[in-house]
């Protein structure tokens, strides 16, 4: 059962036709007036469809789904693409003289005590100056933890050499140990 909604609605010249919508609705069993599970429900119309599709859900559990109308787990993205589907991360910070810009993916535990622990890490980072718009080279780099120390454990870099436990790899294969 819908609880409510939004409805946006555009006119072609013949009529109105719905084109999004924003509708939260009961999605499971309500108990004893207290509980009442409500999902969600973002929709939106491209060209090709007569009327809106849902595109993003929040789910009781409070899980997100994009691409799904049903998310099984706190952010699913999924996608009906035969080949690359992209996500995209852009960080404008900086400019064409600095070196500074990168974008992480971090993974934080919770520690014995209740908090959070270390972060290991995957991190795509500007590897020298991008001072044109064609001169663009970039690593990536995977950290883990120790003991609760982050330590950046291998790199690729912009020409293609990898290191361990090297953050400046000089061939194909750079191993450093210690």
């Amino acid at each position: 059962a819908i609880l409510g909604g939004l409805s946006f609605q555009g006119y072609d010249g013949s009529g109105w036709h719905e084109s999004a919508s924003i509708k939260a609705q009961i999605n499971g069993t309500p108990s004893d007036g207290t509980d009442m599970p409500t999902e969600l429900l973002f929709a939106t119309a491209n060209e090709a469809e007569g009327s809106p599709t849902v595109r993003m859900a929040i789910s009781p559990a409070g899980n997100v789904g994009i691409g799904t109308a049903s998310p099984a787990a706190i952010l699913h993205i999924e996608d009906t693409v035969d080949g690359d589907m992209p996500i995209r991360l852009i960080n404008t910070a900086g400019g064409s003289s600095s070196t500074n810009e990168s974008i992480s993916l971090q993974f934080w535990l919770q520690n014995g005590s209740g908090g959070s622990s270390g972060v290991s890490s995957i991190k795509v980072g500007k590897d020298s100056d991008h001072a044109s718009s064609g001169a663009v080279d970039d690593y990536m780099s995977f950290s883990t933890v120790l003991n609760d120390s982050a330590t950046e454990r291998m790199r690729i870099s912009s020409a293609g050499n990898v290191g361990i436990g090297e953050t400046a790899p000089s061939g194909k294969l750079h191993i450093t140990d210690g």
